[in-house]
């Protein structure tokens, strides 16, 4: 996957209504509607969603039906299924288009979909019998919007709620020269399911999540929480490139799967890691308004701040001589600091987490692989932090190094901190 920073619009997403006054910022902003449905649109500029880059699985499904990704109605069929998954069960009373497909003056609030990136990663595994099997692993991470327009025609953000899905993709027996090139195209074959099915899929994840972060009635609390750049110490820097993963493995994609996680983890919105203009593309047209800019949220308005760095990254080989394979573990290690509006630290945790892998072939070690480990490896040492903070579940935190007993009052100002976002 490229670096997104090389490929992907910097930022104009905002925050709430700057025309409240000051002392309101410790209250809830309650829009006098419901959010409106806009639908799916992409985060990323019209190159970037050309090149296929980014999108290499909706880019194909959009050329199976005879569209590019960059046409308007490349994504129609995630936003009609996504908005019936909606209306099945709608207690927050979210609005739909129709006809000209124009918002009214009276419709300021709005609910969309941003994909920030899809990838797959391919997998050939070599079984102890010498065959081989094609494996891939198709990984996307999106974001949910609820969104304002001010008095000044501004889009603001009220609300946000990243996530990310993945799949394990099984080709069967396959010559391993083969598996790369299939490995994309199985993608799009169960993209229906993945991204609208009514099992597992993006569908229904954004709507659960709709229906606990987009309650208009109740309002938005005024005050963020945002994942601040990741950093790469040196050190694991190092390894990265060392097992040619650096330009997979990449900060942003620790920072995209870190806000999802603290926002299902904590059970708290979290503003987009990944900087967003996407507002500004989606194909709709606003009654009475000719320019949609967006602004950047005010910094005091983002009370709670996650630095994370990752410190240590490490590979393993230990070779199981009579049985003919080895054992791969490949591990990882975060430092997770929580800030407040003043970046005085609230609490500074260590996770880590190892993932385990059997090779029968040395053909088998390869930088497509390390990264599958150590992304599974990345997931849980962020999951179970997160998720174990705001259950106080000593198991899951012991699970990722995290003594309960010893950071208790640590965790308790953090969960406080979160309280006060919800």
């Amino acid at each position: 996957m490229p670096q997104r920073r090389h490929v992907v619009s910097l930022l104009a997403g905002g925050a709430v209504l700057s025309a409240l006054p000051q002392m309101a910022r410790a209250g809830r902003a309650k829009p006098g509607t419901p959010p409106v449905w806009l639908g799916a649109g992409l985060n990323a500029s019209a190159s970037a969603a050309a090149s296929g880059l980014l999108f290499p699985v909706l880019s194909q499904v959009a050329q199976r039906n005879g569209r590019r990704l960059t046409d308007p109605q490349a994504l129609t069929w995630i936003t009609q299924r996504v908005a019936a998954g909606i209306r099945e069960d709608n207690p927050m009373g979210v609005r739909f288009l129709t006809g000209s497909q124009s918002l009214q003056r009276d419709e300021t609030t709005s609910l969309s979909l941003v994909y920030d990136f899809e990838m797959v990663n391919a997998l050939p595994t070599t079984m102890q019998d010498g065959a081989t099997f094609a494996h891939a692993y198709y990984l996307v991470c999106a974001t949910g919007v609820i969104s304002i327009l001010d008095g000044n025609g501004f889009w603001r953000i009220l609300g946000a709620f990243p996530f990310y899905l993945k799949q394990a993709l099984d080709g069967g027996l396959m010559e391993r020269n083969r598996v790369e090139g299939w490995s994309v195209g199985a993608a799009a074959q169960v993209a229906e399911t993945f991204h609208t099915g009514a099992g597992p899929s993006i569908r229904s994840i954004f709507v659960n999540r709709t229906k606990r972060f987009a309650n208009w009635k109740d309002g938005y609390n005024e005050n963020f929480v945002r994942v601040l750049p990741v950093q790469i110490a040196p050190g694991a820097a190092d390894a990265l490139r060392q097992f040619k993963i650096d330009r997979l493995l990449t900060p942003e994609l620790v920072g995209v799967i870190a806000s999802s996680e603290l926002c299902s983890g904590l059970d708290i919105g979290v503003l987009p890691y990944a900087n967003t203009d996407a507002l500004n593309r989606f194909q709709f047209q606003v009654a009475d308004f000719n320019n949609l800019p967006t602004a950047p949220p005010p910094a005091d308005m983002i009370v709670l701040r996650v630095r994370i760095t990752v410190d240590l990254v490490r590979r393993e080989v230990q070779p199981v001589q009579r049985q003919g394979f080895v054992y791969v573990r490949r591990g990882i290690r975060l430092l997770v600091e929580f800030l407040d509006l003043d970046n005085k630290t609230i609490g500074a945790l260590r996770t880590a987490s190892v993932d385990t892998d059997r090779l029968f072939s040395i053909d088998d070690s390869t930088p497509s692989r390390d990264f599958q480990f150590f992304e599974s490896a990345l997931e849980k040492a962020i999951s179970n932090l997160f998720h174990g903070i705001r259950r106080r579940d000593k198991a899951m935190l012991a699970a990722v190094g995290v003594n309960f007993d010893e950071v208790r009052p640590q965790i308790e100002a953090i969960n406080k901190a979160a309280e006060n976002l919800r």
